[in-house]
């Protein structure tokens, strides 16, 4: 007996991504494309007749945009949708507020240019499409409403109270999911929050600035695109800008940012260097690492330096990550103090602040 295809509903208004969509993605012989849509009130009423496993959804259409289509199918038929977007400012925007309205992942349309070009688009998509399909609907479908630290509930993490004293950083990784995960998570910040924290999220370059505008409108704390050198302040969030590893040294009694292309990754940035980093350069003790939602195993072995030196770690629980990969990785290798779901991981970092 065949195990059932994987079922996909690929909706865009050009005619030749309506074709050539599917041609990549049924090279692959577990994945079947059930049908095609041309704008967002065809994909809204071929999602209740077809029930995709999986939806990629184009967002500039006439009639209905992608964004309002996936806003009324996770109403009516929640179903795991990848945006497919322009790399344009706008673009970006869109696809940010796709993210915040429950899309599992964003894909950059192609610019098809050669052989290389359309194989590594085809294994992102066929990828990201398999992953998809066995995601968790409920970290999808809502977010936490911003809480102020009493509001959250009370239950205390057990282990690691002594070293979070000496706590002068917080690192955080974060891959798919991150910007719905990171908005909870920053909103739910007070603006007199006591440490600096630098965090990497795997985001194409041209998302970047748009995500920022994003965090910043929502956030009581400062969010900014780490500089060279730049020392870091309490109560700022710094993020790598683009393909650069951010990383963090002593400088004196400064702890500062660092930026840098090397060594070459699949993921750049890349949130190994910045948890060595911190679990290198930093004193015995004096950092936090994170490793949120995400695919792949990103952070998980900077995540365990941390945890050697004395730091405390966190992974992400199953429950609230739209992608176990990531926080499940750092577990499995023993680099994780705790494992806690999102309201908890608002809750220790308030308390890391007091």
């Amino acid at each position: 007996m065949t195990k059932d295809r994987i079922k996909i509903l690929v909706v865009d208004d050009e005619k030749v991504l309506r074709e050539y969509f599917p041609k990549i993605i049924e090279t692959d012989p577990s994945l079947k494309v059930v049908g095609t849509a041309a704008n967002g009130v065809e994909a809204v009423e071929m999602a209740k007749i077809l029930r995709p496993d999986v939806i990629t959804m184009d967002i500039m259409m006439p009639k209905m945009n992608g964004v309002e289509a996936l806003r009324i199918i996770m109403k009516e038929n929640p179903t795991p949708v990848i945006m497919v977007s322009s790399k344009t400012y706008e673009g970006a925007s869109d696809t940010l507020e796709a993210l915040s309205c429950g899309a599992f992942d964003y894909l950059a349309k192609p610019e098809i240019h050669g052989f290389f070009d359309l194989q590594r688009m085809r294994t992102i998509l066929i990828d990201k499409i398999k992953i998809a399909a066995t995601a968790p609907l409920k970290p999808l479908i809502g977010s936490l409403a911003p809480r102020k630290p009493s509001q959250l509930p009370l239950k205390q993490a057990s282990s690691s109270a002594r070293k979070r004293r000496q706590i002068k950083v917080v690192g955080i990784v974060v891959s798919t999911g991150g910007p719905v995960t990171l908005t909870n998570i920053l909103a739910s910040l007070p603006e007199d929050f006591s440490l600096p924290i630098c965090i990497v999220q795997h985001i194409s370059t041209e998302y970047i600035c748009s995500m920022l505008e994003r965090f910043n409108q929502k956030s009581k704390v400062s969010v900014k695109a780490a500089e060279d050198g730049e020392p870091l302040k309490p109560g700022t969030v710094y993020f790598s800008p683009g393909k650069q590893h951010l990383t963090v040294r002593k400088n004196g009694k400064n702890m500062v940012a660092g930026l840098n292309q090397e060594p070459k990754a699949a993921f750049m940035p890349n949130g190994n260097e910045l948890l060595w980093s911190m679990g290198t350069n930093l004193g015995f003790g004096e950092t936090c690492g994170i490793v949120l939602t995400g695919m792949g195993d990103d952070g998980a072995w900077g995540l365990r330096r941390v945890k050697e030196a004395g730091g405390y770690t966190i992974a992400q629980g199953e429950q609230s990550s739209v992608v176990f990969s990531m926080p499940q990785k750092a577990i499995e290798i023993g680099a994780v103090d705790e494992v806690l779901e999102l309201e908890q991981i608002i809750l220790q970092l308030n308390s890391l602040s007091n």
